[in-house]
């Protein structure tokens, strides 16, 4: 019965753990690859027009890729 109980705990605790790692997880984040500290290439959603984390975000640079 001990087995049991410990192997029950474990996979909650398990489940848990994936939960709170999906929850750290930006869901529109796609990092940019060979890059030790990657900012996002973006999925070109509406919500990733303003976003900081964007590669190519410069908001004020005429020429940046949206402009």
């Amino acid at each position: 019965m001990g087995n049991y109980f410990r192997r029950s705990m474990e996979r909650q605790e398990n489940m848990e753990l994936e939960e709170k790692k999906k929850e750290k997880e930006i869901e529109c984040f796609i990092p940019e690859a060979d890059n030790p500290y990657p900012l996002c290439v973006g999925r070109n959603l509406e919500k990733c027009k303003d976003c900081q984390i964007r590669a190519d975000w410069e908001p004020e640079d005429p020429y940046g890729i949206g402009a």
